[in-house]
């Protein structure tokens, strides 16, 4: 019957290896999912966090440098600041647009839409400042006014900079968690073909074992 048991070693060994296959086949498929789920984590991290940065700073500093203008001392109103302003207008707008191509979270749409209303406001202040027929009192209203929408915007941007702190944050913690989860497969992969290779290597053994006392009693006989 020991030729039977042989059969069984080796039918063994061959569901053995069928494992090997199946475990690294597995394994490689599932890297292959976290290295496109890391992909698109970095990817988001910088083209909706990074880029999404940049935007607000340089809207921060778009309003920072009008504030400037607007701000100095001006005797016969605002008129030669029309075209100033203008650019910084169009600046402004082209800023928006790009973040609005961003993808927005739900509590970043709500501030983003609140933004927009706001420099919309920020904008007709500007064109009431150089209107030619604005009077004096009118222009220090609008200066005011100006003063008021420019602090909300300023505090609106701070927000979604907020915002941007806190999402980035939440990539790098799924980022981790893929690596970490990465790690444990390889790690549980190694453990897996260690045991079965050292199955097969104890079923090897014992089929050499076996021809040896075959031999032997073969020789006695």
């Amino acid at each position: 019957m020991k030729w039977t048991y042989s059969i069984k070693n080796k039918i063994t060994a061959a569901v053995l290896l069928a494992a090997i296959l199946i475990v690294t086949l597995a394994n490689n498929l599932v890297e292959r999912s976290h290295f496109k789920q890391l992909d698109a984590s970095f990817a988001s991290m910088y083209e909706d966090r990074m880029l999404v940065e940049s935007y607000i700073f340089k809207l921060y500093e778009n309003l920072h440098q009008r504030q400037i203008l607007i701000m100095e001392p001006a005797q016969d109103g605002y008129k030669h600041l029309a075209s100033a302003l203008s650019a910084s207008r169009t600046q402004r707008n082209q800023l928006i647009k790009k973040y609005a191509t961003t993808y927005l979270t739900p509590e970043e749409e709500i501030e983003f839409d609140k933004l927009k209303g706001i420099v919309a406001n920020v904008d007709q202040v500007e064109k009431d400042l150089v209107v030619n027929e604005a009077s004096t009192d009118q222009l220090h209203q609008l200066v005011n006014d100006n003063n008021e929408i420019t602090s909300e915007a300023f505090a609106s941007l701070s927000a979604l900079s907020a915002i941007q702190t806190s999402e980035a944050q939440t990539i790098r913690d799924e980022s981790e968690k893929i690596i970490l989860g990465n790690i444990s497969i390889s790690q549980l992969e190694m453990a897996i073909l260690i045991i079965i290779g050292l199955v097969i290597q104890a079923l090897i053994f014992s089929s050499k074992s076996l021809k040896t006392t075959a031999q032997q009693k073969h020789h006695l006989n």
